[in-house]
């Protein structure tokens, strides 16, 4: 298996298990997201916030938010 196609199994295997949570355990894990985030001094942009909510939702998976995300910021995934 090459690099690239080894990458997006880890990434799928790692992102699979955020999308099994209830929509309990998914506004635990914003939530502290969110505090993390505010004690380094940063915000989450409005655009990822939304993405998050559908994410919540299950309107989206985790994986494809994640992915969009570090492309967003200049990173190959």
């Amino acid at each position: 298996m090459d690099k690239a196609m080894k990458r997006k199994q880890d990434l799928f295997k790692l992102c699979n298990g955020m999308d099994k949570l209830n929509i309990n355990k998914k506004e635990k894990c914003l939530s502290f997201s969110e505090a993390m985030l505010s004690i380094e001094g940063m915000k989450v942009s409005d655009e990822v916030t939304l993405a998050l909510e559908e994410w919540k939702e299950g309107k989206a998976t985790y994986l494809s938010i994640f992915e969009s995300t570090l492309q967003r910021y200049g990173f190959n995934t």
